[in-house]
């Protein structure tokens, strides 16, 4: 589709009066922002808030904002389909609990939001929030929310996790033991955000800050003091252990919070025999550092492959490594 700009009050009545034409025998074209109401505002900054079904509901089509209504729906079409029974705003809309709201047609919407998390930009549309609905997305897995460790046990024993929580984080307790989680997954897009302690510069590579996160417990993304420092040997900071070194070095000084955003493809078996390699991407502090690697086998120290779901494992490395703010959607 071409771009669209919207230069003038002028050609924006143009574009409303053609969308409305176009959608007028949908009932998608509306002023209506009232709860159970199909359409909502058009114009430029107004999401409208209608409480939508899982193909209607109210949703600005060139929205840039929308209102704060937890029900707010997008229609179907240019401007997005919306949240599912309880609306899922698409373009602009409030960020809400729940599922996401997919992307429209671009460039008028942004992505959906992520199990209640605000979703990209389109080139008119504003940022997309997401509310409640099946048909929107898979609900948000909280895996830390700043207060327990409720969510992880130890992995020698399945005891209560043994690492510290401190700030709204936890920390790792040295020696105590890898943690993993009480649920297992598969498919996954994880957000993770850590922090690295300072180390003396004269340490040895591995003995700076060194901890891991290992997908289904058997495929290990590093987590490490790579700040200024070359990646060689697949063992640095966004490498996936002892595979690929990451792409880019996107390390910040230690003590600051990094962010990992991780998509994990698991490998596809049939039977109990693999058809297909797990794949791992790795978004690191916003630049990409792994793209969809095919991973061929457990990395060190992971569990052995096998079919079905498994947990999510963080490794005591004997350092103070500190995690917050992990969460995951199935996908």
């Amino acid at each position: 589709m071409a771009q669209v700009t919207v230069t003038n009050s002028t050609s924006l009545r143009l574009i409303r009066a053609a969308v409305c034409a176009a959608l007028l025998a949908l009932g998608g074209c509306g002023e209506s922002t009232s709860p159970g109401a199909d359409g909502g505002h058009l114009e430029v900054g107004n999401g409208g808030a209608g409480a939508g079904a899982a193909a209607g509901g109210g949703g600005g089509l060139l929205a840039s904002a929308g209102s704060n209504a937890s029900n707010g729906g997008a229609p179907s079409g240019m401007g997005g389909s919306s949240g599912g029974a309880s609306g899922g705003a698409v373009t602009g809309g409030a960020t809400n609990v729940g599922g996401a709201g997919s992307a429209g047609m671009a460039p008028f919407a942004g992505s959906g939001g992520v199990a209640g998390d605000a979703g990209s930009s389109g080139m008119l549309g504003g940022s997309g929030g997401a509310s409640a609905g099946a048909a929107g997305g898979t609900a948000k897995v909280t895996l830390f929310d700043g207060k327990d460790l409720s969510q992880w046990k130890s992995r020698t024993g399945g005891g209560s996790a043994p690492w510290q929580v401190m700030d709204n984080a936890f920390v790792v307790v040295p020696n105590s033991g890898d943690i993993e989680t009480r649920q297992a997954f598969g498919d996954i897009q994880l957000h993770v955000e850590f922090w690295i302690p300072k180390t003396p510069t004269t340490n040895e590579e591995q003995d700076r800050g060194n901890s891991g996160i290992y997908l289904q417990g058997r495929y290990e993304v590093q987590v490490l003091d790579s700040y200024m420092h070359p990646l060689e040997g697949a063992n640095d900071c966004g490498a996936i252990y002892e595979l690929k070194n990451a792409d880019v070095n996107a390390a910040l000084p230690p003590e600051n919070w990094q962010t990992y955003e991780i998509t994990f493809r698991a490998p596809r078996w049939s039977g109990q025999n693999k058809t297909e390699n797990a794949k791992i991407s790795v978004t690191w502090n916003g630049q990409q550092a792994q793209k969809e690697i095919a991973v061929p086998a457990p990395t060190r120290l992971g569990d052995a492959e096998a079919p079905g779901e498994a947990p999510l494992r963080l490794q005591d490395h004997g350092h103070g490594v500190r995690y917050r703010n992990i969460w995951l959607q199935k996908l």
